[in-house]
């Protein structure tokens, strides 16, 4: 997988993310509210699926620095990316829950037809099987997954990233049945 084309988005949890459940896991944004945009990230909207993730506040809208990816600061949106999306578990675990590949990510919060910070055409969204979840994250530790809902695995300067990412690439490999961005 191409690591420089990644971005791993954390969000809310739900079982199906089909539009019919609302999320929970932890972020403050959920507590005061009863329906997050993520419950929706894996439901097919016109051959295409729409995902959102509480990305950075800026001014009056949620952004995304695309720019991390190879983009300037002059471009709205990036194509060609995989989004790995991960997010709380019911037992308080940080695990991954689904992938789209060949996304397009925008740098700021798109409305249209949903919320969504990443497009992607339906056959490209694999959402992983709830019983199949059950790849644990590293959160918090220098060079990995943070507070921040948006991580760029390329960035990391951490020692043992490299090895980390190829456990989390075989991962994919084994719950999806396509191949990713290469």
């Amino acid at each position: 997988m191409d690591w420089n084309r990644t971005v791993f988005l954390h969000t809310g949890w739900t079982k199906h993310y089909n539009g019919n459940e609302t999320p929970e896991g932890g972020h403050s944004y959920l507590e005061n509210s009863e329906d997050g945009a993520e419950k929706s990230n894996f439901m097919e909207t016109d051959d295409f699926c729409f995902g959102y993730a509480p990305v950075r506040k800026n001014e009056n809208t949620r952004t995304i620095k695309i720019s991390r990816l190879g983009k300037t600061n002059k471009q709205d949106f990036i194509e060609n990316i995989n989004v790995v999306w991960t997010a709380k578990n019911p037992n308080n675990k940080s695990v991954i829950v689904g992938v789209y590949h060949n996304a397009i990510l925008y740098r700021n919060l798109q409305s249209n037809p949903t919320l969504h910070i990443a497009k992607v055409r339906k056959e490209d969204a694999h959402l992983i099987d709830l019983r199949l979840r059950d790849f644990k994250l590293i959160r918090g530790k220098k060079g990995y997954q943070g507070q921040a809902s948006a991580w760029f695995p390329a960035k990391s300067k951490a020692t043992e990233i490299k090895e980390y990412l190829q456990k989390i690439e075989e991962y994919l490999d084994k719950v999806t049945d396509k191949q990713l961005v290469v």
